[in-house]
């Protein structure tokens, strides 16, 4: 399956920072398959969430080992960005923990 992926939606939080929260589609290129990620993005990482509650839990009360995410450099989340497909979903080609 190849898959692109795009913001959606992103604010900034705080104009003193670099901090701002998104919405990531992935879609499926010529398919049907849509799939939503959450993000919070600082200091050079974007981190995902599969869940909008697990990115306001984070969020409100930092590193838990029942929140699901995945820790992504920008420099890797720029190369996905820009290429013209994915081979996957993104989801796939990042680390979860």
């Amino acid at each position: 399956m190849k898959t692109k992926i795009k913001t959606i939606h992103e604010e900034v939080q705080n104009t003193d920072s670099d901090k701002s929260v998104g919405v990531l589609l992935n879609s499926e290129v010529n398919g049907v398959f849509n799939e939503a990620l959450f993000f919070i993005y600082r200091n050079n990482m974007y981190i995902f969430f599969e869940t909008l509650t697990d990115l306001i839990n984070y969020n409100l009360y930092g590193e838990d080992e029942n929140i699901r995410r995945a820790y992504v450099k920008e420099e890797l989340f720029d190369n996905l960005y820009d290429i013209d497909q994915i081979d996957g979903k993104f989801s796939e080609n990042i680390e979860w923990v």
